[in-house]
């Protein structure tokens, strides 16, 4: 009985891991990735404050780059009370603060920035005499609490040897500074209360090269192929004489 070979069939193995092998040695190819960190800082008053952000971890990767962006902030309240007891006061009013925020190791990310919240009830305000209470409030008072102002995003971008102060497993500090400015002045005698809280908010974005994954298994040498071609063709023709014996 004559055996008839079919054409057209599946992959001899040989031939599958050849495939297998091609695959392996392409090249790989590596991909940028990013991690974002943020903070905020803050203080009530005039002076220094910091905005505490976490360091880029050297294990992840190769750090490329750092997109640093944030903004300045200033929050508070303010109350009058007319202390006269006759007559109506006019009282002009001004509640700023000035906020400044530095890059670890020195130089300016956001320069001093003025932010107002004056309003309301806007820079006069007229109260009715004096009613007796020093509370802020009655009829001879006002007070004006949850006031804020922000300052624009700022944004800007590090590399080189900007990046040192930023790799590591701990923090990385954003000094800043407020200096907090508030007045009253009436027409008579009054009293007046600010309270101030500025600070500052940071957002960091660390672009970088994560680590190559293990090398793939080495590709066997030609001498190697060689021998397994052997191997597969010697097993094959084995097949082949069993089948034509037992076909017979």
């Amino acid at each position: 009985m004559r055996l008839l070979r079919k054409s057209g069939g599946p992959p001899s193995r040989l031939a599958t891991l050849v495939a297998v092998l091609a695959l392996a040695a392409l090249p790989r190819v590596a991909f940028a990735d990013v991690i974002t960190r943020t903070g905020t800082g803050s203080r009530t008053g005039t002076g220094a404050f910091n905005v505490t952000v976490g360091q880029f971890d050297p294990t992840q990767g190769t750090l490329n780059s750092i997109t640093v962006t944030g903004n300045v902030f200033t929050g508070g309240s303010h109350g009058f009370e007319n202390l006269e007891p006759n007559a109506s006061n006019t009282i002009s009013q001004t509640h700023n603060s000035s906020v400044n925020l530095n890059l670890p190791g020195g130089g300016a990310f956001i320069p001093s920035t003025l932010l107002d919240i004056t309003t309301p009830p806007g820079p006069t305000i007229t109260l009715p005499q004096f009613d007796g209470t020093l509370d802020f409030g009655g009829t001879s008072g006002r007070s004006f609490n949850g006031l804020s102002a922000t300052g624009a995003n700022q944004s800007t971008v590090l590399t080189g040897a900007a990046l040192a102060a930023f790799i590591g497993t701990g923090n990385v500090n954003f000094a800043g500074n407020s200096n907090n400015t508030s007045s009253a002045n009436g027409t008579g005698n009054q009293a007046s209360t600010f309270t101030t809280n500025s600070g500052g908010n940071v957002s960091l974005a660390y672009n970088f090269t994560p680590f190559a994954p293990p090398p793939p298994p080495a590709i066997p040498e030609p001498t190697t192929l060689a021998l397994l071609s052997v191997a597969f063709g010697a097993f094959g023709a084995r097949r082949l004489f069993a089948r034509r014996k037992t076909a017979a």
